[in-house]
């Protein structure tokens, strides 16, 4: 966990609820027993996105048709990441957000509407297993949510992914690229 909490967004939302988890239960580092599952999710995905790079440089040089889904993949990642990428830059320019993140009772709402978006789509049943343009902009749109303090990124995307009528494989996979 301390591999993942220690980049990004999530170390920002952990570090607000830090001390009232340290005050609550100062030995919360003990119990870490997801840890051994984590590290093997974060090489699974490593593997994804490495394959992924070289499938999409092997396109650009040879022009191979064996790597043309890899490219594209790639593209729709970017594609996914635009409207995200725009609000975010907006946010932080106007400082939107500056207040709202160092109020735990605002990270906390936040988190239960996560939970309360990931509920709602736990019996969907996605039956694409391809993303297309259309996807990737969907899932974009809800990564927005993910701007907001408290917001999982990642849950948003997985959520965006299914309302998009993806296998929840496939929108778990590409949440995590």
């Amino acid at each position: 966990a301390k591999k993942l909490l220690e980049n990004g967004e999530l170390k920002e939302s952990f570090e607000i609820l830090r001390p009232y988890i340290d005050k609550y239960n100062p030995d919360f580092d003990q119990y870490d027993s997801l840890n051994p599952i984590k590290d093997r999710t974060y090489v699974k995905i490593q593997k994804d996105i490495i394959s992924l790079i070289k499938g999409f440089f092997s396109y650009l040089k040879n022009k191979d048709n064996k790597y043309k889904n890899d490219y594209n993949y790639c593209w729709l990642i970017v594609l996914g990441c635009i409207p995200a990428g725009i609000v975010g830059v907006l946010v932080k320019k106007f400082e939107i957000f500056d207040m709202l993140e160092d109020n735990v009772k605002i990270v906390g709402l936040s988190l239960l509407i996560t939970a309360l978006m990931l509920f709602i789509i736990k019996d969907f049943k996605g039956k694409k297993d391809k993303l297309t343009s259309k996807d990737a902009l969907t899932v974009g749109l809800f990564q927005i949510l993910g701007v907001f303090p408290g917001i999982s990124r990642s849950g948003s995307t997985i959520v965006g992914g299914m309302v998009s009528g993806l296998k929840r494989d496939d929108a778990f996979k590409y949440s995590f690229m």
